[in-house]
């Protein structure tokens, strides 16, 4: 094949490393690229493969951050010549007018692909999100709840939902005019609903899809994908993108499943910058368990210099954990954010624990480590070394894959484990192949 067949951003670095999953467990060739990445490399190496994503950290930036981020990254997918794009969000639908403005990639969108059709596809069922009459519901540790009722997405600290009927939410963000085609539309033949995304998608309207089960899911992704055979499409979507038109993809390509759970090994350590309430429960089961419980104080991390202090004193005790054979979990909190909690202070963490994961990596030879956080880990990646990634072992399921690194230096071939703030079950942190 002469190039890769989509394109997407991620908005945060565990979400677009699940996105990149789900592509891969169709058997599609795909790599991840690191924000900023190399024009000169991703146009190199694009040939030989069929999906190309860039990790990005749109989600934690004010919309003129997100302007210059995304202008870039939309220009390079723009010159790849990919006529489906996706916006990679998180499923719970997370962007608020000052911060990870789903408006603000709208805009840069239309700016690389002006006459491109705007499905809009958050639902993800198999991790508990759906959407129902063009409102989105999600599952909160044991119930499906409208985001407005979701007390872990109401409080959240940098973008609290309020607002469940999506096509609200997307005004309130400042986007004109949206459509939606609700539930009993969904029987229509694959191509009658192209056809009715491409009629009420005219001129450029978002159109809020439905999805409530896997069936559903898949006649959606068939016809987005028969739709960008003959025209741009630009899809602000989470996972379930490519979980529902992956098979159309690799069937056009010759591409066959390749998926194998990956074998444990050694003591486990884990770089905590959540502060989301599943994640606290993955770390209590971890402690109960016995794993040494390490704090790095968020409060020090406000300079360079306190950063590098912190990680002066919390890397001893990891490598310390680490070579008694003992687990080790690195945390800023858990389950709350703390009063020092500000959201412009995601890049320190996620440099802390970038540095705290290169001493692993040196001084007691880690090659293993699961990154929690969504923003967090964003940073963390960027600020490794490492410039991408591919899967290189996975369940199939949602946040069950290792994912290799790509570096120039003693980080290439490192594998980690990428966990959004609410994914995975209780056990996540001993298990995270079966843990869900």
């Amino acid at each position: 094949m002469g190039g890769p067949a989509i394109c997407f951003y991620g908005d945060d670095f565990t979400g677009a490393a699940e996105n990149l999953a789900q592509f891969n467990r169709h058997g599609l060739r795909c790599r991840l690229y690191f924000e900023p990445a190399d024009p000169e490399r991703v146009r190199a190496e694009a040939p030989g493969l069929d999906v190309v994503g860039i990790a990005g950290v749109a989600r934690s930036r004010p919309p003129a951050e997100m302007r210059e981020l995304l202008d870039r990254a939309f220009a390079l997918f723009g010159q790849l010549g990919t006529r489906l794009n996706q916006y990679k969000i998180c499923s719970t639908f997370d962007s608020a007018p000052g911060v990870g403005n789903f408006a603000v990639a709208i805009a840069a969108a239309r700016r690389v692909w002006p006459d491109a059709l705007l499905p809009v596809l958050p639902a993800t069922p198999d991790f508990g999100r759906y959407t129902a009459f063009a409102n989105h519901f999600s599952r909160h540790r044991g119930q499906v709840l409208r985001l407005d009722r979701n007390p872990a997405l109401v409080d959240h600290p940098s973008t609290p939902m309020d607002e469940a009927d999506l096509r609200r939410h997307l005004a309130k963000l400042g986007v004109a005019e949206t459509a939606a085609i609700m539930l009993p539309e969904l029987g229509a033949a694959v191509d009658e609903l192209a056809g009715l995304i491409a009629e009420r998608g005219a001129g450029g309207v978002p159109v809020v899809l439905d999805t409530v089960d896997n069936a559903q899911l898949e006649r959606v992704g068939t016809a987005i994908w028969r739709l960008a055979a003959g025209r741009e499409v630009f899809c602000l979507a989470a996972q379930g993108l490519p979980q529902g038109l992956g098979a159309a993809v690799a069937a056009g390509r010759g591409r066959q499943p390749h998926l194998a759970p990956a074998a444990p090994g050694g003591p486990g350590l884990v770089l905590s910058g959540s502060c989301a309430a599943q994640t606290a429960a993955q770390l209590a089961v971890a402690e109960a368990a016995g794993w040494a419980m390490i704090r790095l104080p968020v409060e020090a991390l406000a300079t360079a210099d306190e950063a590098a202090g912190a990680v002066a004193a919390v890397a001893p005790q990891v490598a310390a954990a680490l070579d008694a054979g003992r687990s080790a979990a690195v945390f800023t909190a858990r389950g709350a954010a703390t009063e020092a909690f500000e959201t412009d202070r995601a890049p320190a963490v996620g440099g802390a624990l970038a540095a705290l994961f290169r001493r692993a990596v040196a001084d007691a030879g880690v090659r293993r480590v699961i990154f929690a956080g969504g923003d967090s880990s964003s940073h963390a990646m960027r600020a490794s070394g490492a410039y991408a990634l591919e899967i290189a072992a996975s369940t199939g399921g949602q946040a069950g894959h290792v994912c290799r690194l790509l570096s120039d230096d003693a980080l290439d071939g490192v594998e980690v484990v990428l966990k959004g703030g609410q994914a995975g079950g209780d056990r996540f942190f001993l298990d995270p192949m079966t843990a869900r």
